[in-house]
């Protein structure tokens, strides 16, 4: 083979392999996170790469060419529930949550921890059951309306089973062994942050090329 076949041969390949990952690309839904502070890239989300491509913007910055799949409200606080349950879109949140909801698309919202602690903490009711009993008649309104109202761990599970494969694998055990990980063919390993995960099992983990994340409110990550 001569020199000039050699390159167009080389080419050719590498054209073939571009257009094979660019396929794969477009067979990702895209999910748009919607965040206040830009530097926030919740960690919780890398679980979900293989499944979604995903988008981060904030209210202001949104480029509205995208063309979401499903779009989550990420710390979404009191003021976007309520609004968002009686149509008022005097902020930018709530325009978007508007905007999205007229046009039918999948819509999450994430509460803050304040307002998660009201909506799905019963311990918490008791303090003023009728004030809470409001929001809730609220959280109720938006399901109506097609928007879930979810604390993020049920999110994050939701998504990897509506779009599940062979990567990931949500570990809903109270402890992980090393055994556990050796086990587990998966090579995304996702707990509860109640879980105990023993050392021994993040170097399974480690050794074997995997990954154990752990998911929390807070979006922290071992």
């Amino acid at each position: 083979m001569n020199e000039k076949a050699l390159v167009k041969l080389i080419v050719e390949e590498v054209l073939k392999n571009l257009k094979g990952k660019t396929e794969e690309n477009k067979q990702k839904p895209t999910l748009l996170v919607i965040r206040n502070d830009e530097e926030i890239e919740h960690s919780l989300f890398r679980s979900l790469q293989l499944q979604w491509e995903i988008i981060y913007s904030t209210p202001t910055n949104i480029d509205f060419s995208i063309t979401a799949d499903a779009v989550l409200f990420l710390d979404g606080n009191q003021d976007l529930l309520v609004k968002g349950a009686l149509g008022i879109t005097d902020t930018e949140e709530s325009k978007l949550l508007a905007h999205f909801i007229l046009n039918g698309i999948p819509v999450s919202i994430i509460p803050s921890f304040t307002l998660e602690k009201s909506l799905f903490r019963s311990e918490l009711r008791d303090a003023n059951k009728e004030y809470v009993s409001l929001l809730l008649k609220y959280k109720e309104k938006l399901e109506n309306f097609g928007v879930k109202v979810e604390p993020i761990y049920d999110f994050i599970k939701r998504m990897i089973n509506e779009k599940s494969d062979d990567h990931s694998i949500i570990f809903n055990g109270k402890l992980l062994t090393k055994n556990d990980v050796s086990k587990i063919d998966q090579k995304n390993i996702l707990v509860n942050h109640s879980t105990i995960v023993t050392p021994l099992a993040y170097d399974e983990a480690r050794f074997l090329g995997k990954r154990i994340t752990v998911m929390s409110t807070k979006g922290e990550e071992n």
